[in-house]
C-alpha cells in the first residue's frame, strides 16, 4: 500500500487528484456525500460542478452499504467522470474483490506501465475500507480492459525466456526494477523450474529481479 504520506504527491503526478482527508463515513451511494478522495484523470474535462459520483445506475443501501457496492460506486465515480460510456462491472470471490472497467478508449485509465491502474487500486480501497465488517479483510483489485490479464501472461511468457537464456548461457539476468507484483508473478513463474533460481535484490524503487542458474547439484 502507497504510504499515505507521498500518496498525494503519487497521485498528481499520474494525474489523479486526492481530495481533503475527511475522516467521516458519509453514504457512499449518495450523489451530495461521496467518498473523501476525488478522481481527475488524465483526459478527463475539468467541470465547475462535479459530476454525479454513482448516477443512476445504483440504489441506496442506507448508511452502511457492503463493500462490493462501495466498490462498485467508487469506479462508476471514476468511469463516468472519464467517459460516460464506459462499463463497471464488481465480482467478489470470498476477501477478494476485483472491479473492472471496460470499454472504448481506456488506454489513459491505464497509464504507462499501468501506474494508473496501480493508483486506482490505491484509491478504491481506501474507498472501500471503511465499509468493511469488523475483523474482516478484504483484497481489492482494479482492472482496466483487461490489462492486467494481458500483463500476467507477457511477464510468464518473459520469465520462460528469461530462464531459458539463463539456463544455457549460465550467466544471471538482472531484470530492471519492478513493483511486488509483478516479480513475484516472476517468482511464482520459477519457482519450480530446476534450471534457475529466482532472488529480489536492492531497497525500494531499485529493488529488482536476478534469475541465476540453479547450483549444480
Amino acid at each position: 500500500m502507497q504510504d499515505p504520506k507521498n500518496l498525494g504527491d503519487y497521485l498528481a503526478g499520474l494525474g489523479i487528484s486526492d481530495a481533503d482527508d475527511d475522516t467521516s463515513a458519509p453514504n457512499p451511494l449518495s450523489p451530495a456525500s461521496r467518498p473523501s478522495t476525488s478522481v481527475l484523470l488524465p483526459g478527463a474535462a475539468p467541470t465547475t460542478a462535479a459530476a454525479p459520483f454513482v448516477g443512476e445506475q445504483l440504489e441506496s443501501y442506507g448508511d452502511q452499504p457492503d463493500p462490493k457496492t462501495a466498490l462498485e460506486q467508487f469506479l462508476w465515480g471514476v468511469a463516468r467522470r472519464f467517459d460516460p460510456g464506459l462499463s463497471v462491472r464488481v465480482t467478489q470471490d470470498g476477501d477478494y474483490l476485483e472491479g473492472e472497467i471496460t470499454g472504448e478508449n481506456v488506454g489513459r485509465l491505464i497509464g504507462r506501465e499501468g501506474h494508473v491502474i496501480e493508483a486506482l487500486d490505491t484509491l478504491a480501497y481506501a474507498a472501500v475500507a471503511k465499509y468493511m465488517p469488523e475483523g474482516q479483510h478484504l483484497r481489492v483489485r482494479v482492472d482496466v480492459g483487461g490489462y492486467r490479464g494481458r500483463h500476467f501472461q507477457m511477464l510468464r511468457q518473459l520469465a520462460d525466456r528469461v530462464a531459458e537464456s539463463v539456463a544455457s548461457s549460465g550467466e544471471p539476468h538482472n531484470f530492471q526494477p519492478m513493483n511486488p507484483a509483478d516479480r513475484r508473478i516472476i517468482h511464482m513463474a520459477l519457482k519450480d523450474n530446476p534450471h534457475v533460481v529466482t532472488q529480489s535484490v536492492g531497497e525500494g524503487h531499485s529493488r529488482r529481479l536476478v534469475v541465476k542458474p540453479a547450483p549444480a547439484r
